[in-house]
C-alpha cells in the first residue's frame, strides 16, 4: 500500500514532467510517452483493485491472498516504468542521436553475429524485427520523429537478440 501511494505521487511528478519538457522538445519527440500517465493511472488502479482483493481475503484464501499481491506488484512495476520513461525523457532527448546511434550498432552487431553463426530461418522473424528497429532507428535520427519510441524499440529488440546470440556464442 506504501509502494502504491509512492507511485501514484511519482504519476503525479511525472505529468508535471511531461508538461515541462513538452515546452522543450516538439511533439514529434514526445510522441511514445503521452499517453503514460494515462496508462499508469490504469495500472495503480488495477493495484488498487489488486490490493482490495488480497485484504479481503488475507485471512480466508491465502493462496487467493498472495495472487492478488502478486498482480499488484506487477501493476505497480509496469507503472514505474511508465513514469520512469518520462522522468529520463529529458536526458535521453538531450542525447538522442548518440544513444540512437550507439543502439544501432548494438542491434547491428548482434544481427551480424547472429546470422554469421546460424544460416537457418529459426530465428527470421527476430532477425526482420532487428532490421526494422534499426530503420525506425536511422528515421528517427533524420526526422527527430519519436526518437523515445525508436530508443526504447532497439533496447527491447537488443535485449532479445542477445538471449538468441548467447546460446549460439557457447555452441560454436
Amino acid at each position: 500500500r506504501s509502494r502504491l501511494v509512492e507511485e501514484l505521487a511519482d504519476l503525479e511528478r511525472s505529468k508535471e514532467e511531461l508538461s515541462s519538457i513538452a515546452g522543450l522538445y516538439p511533439e514529434s519527440m514526445l510522441a511514445s510517452l503521452q499517453d503514460n500517465p494515462q496508462r499508469a493511472a490504469q495500472l495503480l488502479e488495477s493495484a488498487r483493485a489488486a490490493l482490495e482483493t488480497a485484504g479481503a481475503h488475507i485471512d480466508t484464501d491465502a493462496t487467493r491472498a498472495a495472487s492478488a499481491l502478486d498482480t499488484a506488484q506487477r501493476a505497480l512495476t509496469m507503472a514505474n516504468a511508465q513514469t520512469d520513461a518520462i522522468f529520463s525523457a529529458k536526458t535521453d532527448l538531450d542525447e538522442f542521436r548518440k544513444r540512437l546511434t550507439v543502439s544501432i550498432g548494438s542491434v547491428s552487431a548482434a544481427l551480424s553475429d547472429i546470422k554469421q553463426h546460424d544460416s537457418s530461418d529459426a530465428f527470421s522473424p527476430h532477425l526482420d524485427e532487428a532490421e526494422a528497429a534499426i530503420t525506425r532507428g536511422q528515421r528517427a535520427l533524420v526526422s527527430d520523429e519519436d526518437p523515445l519510441g525508436a530508443l526504447e524499440n532497439l533496447r527491447d529488440v537488443e535485449l532479445r537478440m542477445d538471449a538468441i546470440l548467447a546460446p549460439l556464442m557457447t555452441q560454436k
